[in-house]
C-alpha cells in the first residue's frame, strides 16, 4: 500500500465517510441488534446476507461491512471500488467530494496508461462527461439552444427542473461535437480524453463517407445517469417534426448496458429506499413529470421491458416494482414479460394501467392529474393476479376440452419461467392462486408441474452465476470460505482460508492459536505494541516479537504485516484503516472474519477484568501464551529448528548465521524470507528503543534451545 498521499487522504475520506448511510444509499438496510443488515449487492442474495457493523469502530473509523454468504467485506472505499466499478484513486476522489475534501494533488492517478491506445473506462467517463457540459452550454446559448428551450417551456419545466436533470440540447449542425473535441484535443493536451473515448461513448460515430459525425443533432438531450449521477449515455427526442426516430439513445458502451440502466436513479434511489417501492415508466419525460408531482420514487427503463438485472438492482432497494403502462394492452404484454422477473427474483410486481390510456406526463398535467395518478397507483394488480385476471376471461365458455388445454399451457409457461425452481412458501402461493383460477386441488396442479421439465432458456443456471459475478466483481470461488452463522447466531469460529497448512493436529492448534490472537487485535490493532514476554529477551510488544513470516497461514501472515508495519511507523490504526492496507481481496474477506471472531471473544470475556480494554488486554496476553507454548513444544520435538551460534543469530531453518549482532551488518537470508536489508533495520529500530542485541535475537529465532547436557545446541555434534 502507497504510503504518499493517497494514504494520509485515505484515512482522512475514511474517517468523513459515514458507510451506514453509503451503503443505505443503494440497499435497504434494517436495524438487527447493534449492526445493520440487508441484501447483499454482490451475490444473487436472496436474504439479507450483509452486516453493516458501525458499533465497534473506533479511532475515527466509521466500519466495516461483511457478507456471510460470499463473503464480500470492506470499507466505505472498497465498497465503492465493488459495487460502483471504480479504480482506487476514483473511488477515493467520489468519496472525497461526497464528503467536502480537498485531496492531496497526486500525480499518480493521471501517468495511467492505455493498454494497445484502448481508452479505458475513465476515459469514457470522462468524454460523457464533456459532452454533457457540451449540450448543457448549448442549452444555454440564446440560438444554438432557443428550440430546446421552448420545448421544456411547453411541457412546464422550469429553470429548476432542467438543472436538476441535467437538460441539454444537441445542434442542428452534423459535426459540432466532433469539430470541439478536436479542437479541445489539440490545445487541452495529454489530460483529455483522447477521441476514440467519444466514440466508444457513442457520441460519436463514424459516417457512412468516411470520418465522423455526431450521434445526436438537433434534439433536446436527457442525460442517463448511473445512481451516482455521472452521465453514462445520452438520450435525444426530435425537436423538428419531420425528424426520425422520434427518441434515439446511445448505443452499449463499455459503462451503459440498456439491461442495467435506469433513467433517473440518481435523483430516485433514496426515495425508493424510503418508500420501499419502485415505479417504472417509459420514457424520460414521464419520470420528470413524476419527480415534479412528488412521485419522486420513479425511474424509466431505455428501450427495454423490466429485465432481471432490473429487478436485482431494485429488489436491494425495495420490496416493491409498480410497471406503469397507459393501456390496457400495454399492460397485458408488460404482464406476461414481468412473470419472468417476477418468478426469478424474490421482489412483488404490480401492473398500473392509467386512466383513459393517457401516459404519465400528460395526466400529471391535468386539474387533479396526481389524486388520480395515486388513485391509479392503488389500484395496481399483482402481475400474477392481472394474468389470472386475463386468463379468466378467456376460459369463460370454453368446454372441457378448451379448459384442459388452457391449464395444461399455463403450467407449462410458468414451470418454463422457473416455477419448479421457486422457495417453498413462494412456489405454494403461485400454485394457490394457478388452483383458484381452475377450480382443481393444489395437490393436482403440483403433481401436474412437477412432471414437466423446464425448456431451457437463454444461459444455464452455471452461465448466470458466472455472468452475475463478472458483472460484480465477486469471483465464483473464493480463496476464502465462510461459514455460515452457528445456530446460536454466533459466528462460527470455524474459518477457513483454503491454503495448505498441514493436516496434524499441532499445525491445527497453530492456526487456532493465530486466529484467536489476530481476531483480538483486529479488533484493536493497537494492542500491538502491548509487550509480552518472550523466552530469553525479556519483554517486547507483539509487534517485534514475532514476524509475519512465523505465521504458518499466509492470510494471516498479510494481515499482521500491516499490524505491524503501522505499529512500527507510529500510526494509529482501526480496523476500517487495516482493511485499506491489505491488497488482496481475500485477505480483506479473511480479516473481516477475524474481526467479527475476535468480537466474539470478547463479548464473551466482557466480564472478566475491571474494564472492557483490561478484558482484551488479557485476553491477548492469552492469546500470546498459547502461542508460545505451541512453539515451545514445536522445538522440544525438533530441536534443529531453533539453532544459535557464539555471538551471532542463525537461521531458523537449522543453518549458521555467520551475522554480527552487534552491528546487524551482515545477515544471512533464512528460508523463512528475512532478508539483510529489513534484518538490519528492525535491528537499529530497536536499538533506538533501547533493546539490545540479545533481545533483537527474538525476531528471527525465538529463543536460544539448551541441549539435554546444559550446553547449547550448537555445540552438539550431528
Amino acid at each position: 500500500m502507497s504510503t504518499g498521499p493517497l494514504t494520509s487522504d485515505r484515512d482522512r475520506v475514511l474517517a468523513a465517510t459515514d458507510i451506514l448511510s453509503l451503503i443505505g444509499e443503494v440497499v435497504a438496510l434494517r436495524p438487527k441488534g447493534r449492526e445493520h443488515v440487508g441484501l447483499c449487492p454482490f451475490h444473487d442474495d436472496r436474504s439479507p446476507s450483509m452486516a453493516v457493523v458501525t458499533h465497534k469502530s473506533g479511532n475515527g473509523g466509521t466500519g466495516f461491512y461483511k457478507c456471510f454468504a460470499c463473503g464480500a467485506a470492506g470499507n466505505a472505499i472498497d465498497f465503492v471500488i465493488n459495487y460502483h466499478r471504480m479504480e482506487f484513486p476514483e473511488a477515493l476522489r467520489f468519496l472525497a467530494a461526497r464528503a467536502n475534501i480537498e485531496l492531496t494533488p497526486w500525480q499518480g492517478a493521471s501517468a495511467r496508461q492505455r493498454s494497445d491506445g484502448e481508452p479505458t473506462r475513465d476515459d469514457v467517463l470522462r468524454a460523457n462527461a464533456l459532452a454533457d457540459r457540451f449540450f448543457r452550454r448549448v442549452f444555454a446559448d440564446q440560438d444554438a439552444g432557443a428550440k430546446a428551450r421552448a420545448e421544456t417551456e411547453r411541457r412546464g419545466f422550469g429553470p429548476e427542473t432542467v438543472e436538476e436533470f441535467g437538460i441539454g440540447a444537441a445542434p442542428a449542425r452534423i459535426d459540432a461535437l466532433v469539430e470541439g473535441v478536436r479542437k479541445a484535443l489539440r490545445n487541452a493536451g495529454t489530460d483529455y480524453p483522447p477521441f476514440e473515448a467519444f466514440v466508444a461513448a457513442g457520441v460519436i460515430r463514424p459516417s457512412r463517407s468516411g470520418g465522423y459525425i455526431d450521434l445526436l443533432r438537433d434534439r433536446l438531450v436527457f442525460p442517463i445517469c448511473d445512481d451516482l449521477g455521472r452521465p453514462i449515455a445520452f438520450g435525444g427526442r426530435k425537436l423538428d417534426p419531420e425528424q426520425e426516430p422520434k427518441y434515439l439513445n446511445s448505443p452499449e458502451s463499455p459503462v451503459f448496458h440498456k439491461s442495467k440502466a435506469l433513467y433517473g436513479i440518481h435523483r430516485a434511489k433514496r426515495p425508493i429506499v424510503e418508500a420501499k417501492c419502485a415505479i417504472i415508466t417509459e420514457g424520460y419525460t414521464d419520470v420528470i413529470a413524476c419527480h415534479r408531482a412528488g412521485f419522486r420514487n420513479t425511474v424509466a427503463t431505455l428501450g427495454t421491458a423490466l429485465t432481471r438485472e432490473h429487478a436485482r438492482m431494485l429488489r436491494r432497494m425495495a420490496d416493491t416494482v409498480v410497471l406503469l403502462f397507459d393501456g390496457d394492452e400495454a399492460g397485458q404484454k408488460a404482464a406476461d414479460r414481468a412473470l419472468e422477473v417476477f418468478f426469478s427474483e424474490s421482489i412483488d410486481i404490480k401492473i398500473c394501467v392509467l386512466p383513459d390510456g393517457l401516459d404519465p406526463d400528460d395526466l400529471l398535467r391535468q386539474d387533479g392529474g396526481a389524486e388520480r395518478f395515486q388513485r391509479a397507483l392503488d389500484r395496481s394488480s399483482d402481475a400474477l393476479a392481472f394474468v389470472a385476471s386475463r386468463i379468466r376471461k378467456q376460459l369463460e365458455g370454453r368446454g372441457l376440452s378448451g379448459r384442459q388445454q388452457w391449464v395444461e399451457q399455463t403450467v407449462a409457461k410458468f414451470v418454463d419461467l422457473g416455477l419448479n425452481a421457486m422457495s417453498g412458501v413462494r412456489r405454494q402461493l403461485v400454485l394457490h392462486t394457478l388452483a383458484d383460477l381452475f377450480d382443481l386441488p393444489v395437490v393436482e396442479i403440483d403433481r401436474f408441474a412437477k412432471s414437466m421439465r423446464a425448456r431451457p432458456l437463454a444461459g444455464g443456471a452455471v452461465q448466470q452465476a458466472e455472468t452475475a459475478a463478472a458483472a460484480t466483481g465477486v469471483q465464483a470461488h473464493s480463496v476464502v470460505e465462510v461459514t455460515h452463522a452457528t445456530q446460536s447466531g454466533g459466528l462460527s469460529t470455524g474459518l477457513s482460508t483454503g491454503l495448505p497448512f498441514g493436516s496434524t493436529a499441532r499445525a491445527r492448534a497453530r492456526k487456532v492459536a493465530e486466529r484467536r490472537l489476530l481476531g483480538l487485535l483486529c479488533n484493536d490493532p493497537a494492542l500491538a505494541s502491548l509487550a509480552v514476554p518472550v523466552e530469553g529477551a525479556g519483554t517486547l510488544p507483539i509487534s517485534e516479537a514475532i514476524a509475519p513470516n512465523e505465521f504458518a497461514d499466509p492470510g494471516h501472515a498479510a494481515i499482521f504485516a500491516a499490524i505491524r508495519d503501522a505499529a512500527e511507523a507510529a500510526r494509529v490504526l482501526n480496523f476500517e484503516g487495516l482493511i485499506g492496507e491489505i491488497a488482496d481481496p481475500a485477505f480483506k474477506r479473511l480479516a473481516s472474519d477475524l474481526y467479527l471472531f475476535g468480537t466474539d471473544i470478547l463479548r464473551s470475556a466482557s466480564g472478566v477484568g475491571a474494564s472492557g480494554q483490561r478484558s482484551a488486554t488479557e485476553e491477548v496476553l492469552v492469546s500470546w501464551s498459547d502461542l508460545e507454548n505451541l512453539e515451545r513444544r514445536e522445538r522440544f520435538r525438533s530441536p534443529q529448528l531453533d539453532r544459535r551460534g557464539s555471538g551471532g543469530v542463525g537461521g531458523m531453518d537449522g543453518t549458521d548465521g555467520a551475522t554480527d549482532a552487534g552491528d546487524g551488518a551482515h545477515i544471512e537470508r533464512t528460508s523463512r524470507g528475512i532478508d539483510a536489508t529489513t534484518a538490519a533495520a528492525r535491528l537499529a529500530r530497536l536499538r533506538e528503543r533501547g533493546h539490545d542485541a540479545t533481545a533483537a535475537s527474538a525476531l528471527f529465532h525465538r529463543r536460544q534451545v539448551s541441549s539435554p547436557d546444559g550446553g547449547s545446541s550448537m555445540d552438539r555434534k550431528e
